[in-house]
């Protein structure tokens, strides 16, 4: 059987990591979250106990803040369900690590490995939890710009390749793909 990838995305604080955590404990097997965010300070603490006393004992945490695509392959040697939160947070933890005008191109690479490595399973599921962040203005500054940009663009990649992508707003999750769309030209 193929394996199956799921993307959740949404809004900041929009619920959408409470419903990928859901969305994996219907999956069988051994669960692996994969926790990207960097904690620097205490209210970032005060948000990883919140998502940790969420989650069943069931599940093992690995943290990483980069290097994502190694991290993911080790586990597929023992997991069967890895949910990575989150693909905005990944993106922040890098950003300065390239030159700007190779950043982009850094990302993807890394994510298209993390992909071509779990689709060479079979049986095994991944969910990546991201942030939307085009909804909003445009920001002022050009950094700022930057990183949306390159944020749309792996996010748009992601739901590519996703077989079902999630959009959760206001704790409400909509499936919004199930199967690629093939738009025809009109007439």
């Amino acid at each position: 059987m193929k394996s199956s990838f799921f993307l959740c995305t949404g809004g900041t604080r929009s619920g959408k990591s409470e419903f990928a955590e859901r969305l994996a404990m219907t999956l069988p097997g051994r669960h692996v979250y994969v926790a990207t965010a960097r904690v620097d300070d205490e209210e970032m603490q005060q948000r990883v106990a919140l998502h940790v006393k969420r989650r069943s004992a069931a599940w093992q945490t690995v943290e990483t803040t980069s290097w994502l695509a190694p991290t993911v392959r080790l586990l597929w040697q023992t997991a069967d369900v890895v949910l990575v939160d989150c693909i905005t947070l990944y993106l922040a933890n890098v950003w300065g690590t390239h030159p700007d005008d190779e950043l982009e191109t850094y990302i993807l690479a890394d994510i298209k490995q993390l992909l071509a490595d779990f689709f060479s399973y079979d049986y095994k599921s991944l969910i990546m939890v991201t942030n939307e962040l085009g909804s909003g203005i445009v920001p002022a500054d050009a950094m700022t710009r930057l990183y949306r940009d390159i944020a749309g663009k792996v996010n748009q990649y992601l739901a590519q390749q996703a077989q079902s992508v999630y959009f959760s707003v206001s704790g409400i999750t909509m499936e919004i793909k199930q199967q690629q769309v093939v738009l025809k030209e009109s007439l």
